[in-house]
């Protein structure tokens, strides 16, 4: 019998990671920059008062206006071009309105604002936010009245309730 040569398996590459994106910086919170141009849809202290109204521009895909807000919150996708001329075109679908009336709450309680915008809360069962996106939705009606209540003692620490403005 002639000598036979021993399977080799041929050489794999070793495992490597993908990159990761970093992660997105939130937007300032006095209506931005180059960087993170749009921190409000709505403009100036308006606040949005129809979440599910639905946005269509030119060729782009109809969008949710809270979507919207989320977009603009992230700081990507919304120049501070589109950002000046925005809130004309989305006024009425989205119900910008200035927050004199109540349309939800402060997170941080009567008279108080969040004063740690970037940072992040979790609470077990909700998914995490940052403080910017928590007081946005309390002002916009998303935080249910019934967590308004107790919101303030669990965010305090975290989100840096004070008064003032953001």
């Amino acid at each position: 019998n002639a000598p036979t040569a021993s399977p080799t398996n041929a050489p794999t590459a070793s495992p490597t990671n993908a990159p990761t994106a970093s992660p997105i910086a939130p937007a300032p919170t006095d209506g931005g920059d180059d960087e993170n141009p749009c921190a409000n849809v709505c403009g100036g202290d308006k606040v949005m008062t129809k979440p599910d109204g639905i946005f269509v521009f030119e060729d782009n895909p109809p969008v949710p206006c809270s979507i919207l807000q989320v977009v603009a919150l992230g700081g990507v996708m919304i120049t501070q071009e589109e950002c000046s001329f925005l809130p004309g075109l989305i006024e009425e679908i989205c119900g910008c309105e200035l927050p004199d009336r109540q349309v939800g709450c402060s997170v941080c309680g009567n008279g108080k604002v969040v004063t740690l915008p970037n940072n992040v809360f979790e609470y077990v069962g909700y998914p995490a936010a940052t403080c910017a996106v928590l007081q946005t939705a309390g002002y916009n009606g998303l935080v249910p009245q019934s967590e308004c209540g107790f919101l303030p003692a669990l965010i305090e620490d975290t989100c840096g309730c004070d008064n003032g403005r953001l």
